[in-house]
């Protein structure tokens, strides 16, 4: 198996981790009340899976950026200091997630033409539908047998995050899905089904935040296209004016996690000298993502990783840009045709 082939089953295995998750009640009882504890064979599989992946795309890597590698080994190594060092299970997390996917975007930057977009394409439909079917299956679970999703709390909020078993993150990943089906399909009418279709799974994953970064994106997506943004405006004003009462508990239920966004930058006082080095973690895991890292991993791995995703999505753009040119439809950057 080549490592294009591998990359892309095992990023589809990634994005299904939080089915068994869903499936056997696994996560973190603090924010989901019905779940149970993660199990360490949990953890097991995933780092056994991340291996796997590292040495296989070594063994087919043809060379490697200078710059990116020394960006890429800074952030490995001051991210195995802090895990050390941690004894919080999300700092943990966070810095797995670092090394894992600083090892992908650095791979695909520095070999950009040995991944198959294609295949990438195929890959992208198949978790679109999965996402799809899986979140019908919770809304049945829930309204059958009420079972309760991650993130949820009876009679406060329910949020479906589909495959991912989390809501923040399929919020996260939408808009991925709608930019690549809105330059797949050039009717009106597939683009206005797809963008309703969105903006209802945005809406079941409670997550505010994501609900207004998804109207945002469609509507600098059909910024040509008035008559179908007013169309979606229209069906999405009725559609609030309904669900006002629920919407509106919901943003209550909210109002502290708002707060803690706000407010988790004051934990910025707790900053010195090593910690900003990122050679001593606070062990804090304040709401603010930006935060986190700089409260665990210091600044100069923060600007590291945010240049290596920069030049990650640079690349796949250079990628897909050619792709378009040849005659192809645009992936999951959700660029429009050139």
């Amino acid at each position: 198996m080549n490592a294009s082939n591998l990359f892309i089953i095992i990023i589809c295995i990634v994005n299904m981790l939080g089915v068994p998750r869903y499936l056997f009640r696994w996560g973190d009882p603090a924010s989901s009340p019905a779940y149970e504890l993660i199990p360490d064979e949990y953890f097991l599989f995933w780092n056994s899976l991340t291996v796997i992946l590292v040495i296989t795309l070594i063994a087919n890597l043809r060379k490697l950026s200078l710059l990116f590698t020394t960006c890429y080994f800074y952030l490995l190594y001051f991210s195995m200091v802090v895990i050390a060092q941690s004894k919080s299970f999300y700092v943990h997390g966070t810095g797995k997630s670092l090394i894992l996917n600083g090892f992908i975007f650095i791979s695909l930057a520095s070999n950009s033409k040995w991944v198959s977009i294609k295949k990438l394409n195929k890959a992208i439909e198949l978790l679109a539908l999965s996402c799809s079917i899986f979140i019908f299956f919770q809304i049945i679970q829930l309204y059958i047998f009420g079972v309760l999703p991650a993130h949820s709390h009876a009679e406060f909020i329910i949020r479906f995050g589909g495959i991912y078993d989390d809501s923040l993150v399929l919020a996260i990943i939408l808009p991925m899905f709608a930019g690549y089906y809105l330059n797949k399909f050039l009717k009106p009418i597939a683009k206005m089904i797809i963008c309703l279709l969105c903006i209802i799974m945005s809406f079941l994953t409670g997550s505010f935040t994501g609900i207004l970064i998804m109207l945002l994106y469609i509507v600098w997506c059909m910024r040509q296209n008035l008559s179908l943004l007013f169309g979606l405006f229209f069906v999405i004003t009725i559609a609030s004016v309904c669900l006002f009462e629920k919407l509106y508990n919901n943003w209550l239920f909210k109002q502290d996690s708002i707060y803690s966004h706000i407010n988790g930058w004051d934990n910025l006082v707790q900053l010195t000298a090593p910690t900003l080095l990122g050679i001593y973690p606070t062990d804090l895991y304040p709401e603010p993502g930006y935060a986190s890292l700089l409260l665990n991993f210091g600044a100069p791995l923060l600007f590291f990783w945010l240049r290596l995703y920069a030049s990650y999505r640079l690349y796949a753009f250079f990628l897909l840009k050619i792709n378009l040119l040849k005659g192809t439809y645009a992936s999951f950057l959700g660029q429009r045709r050139v």
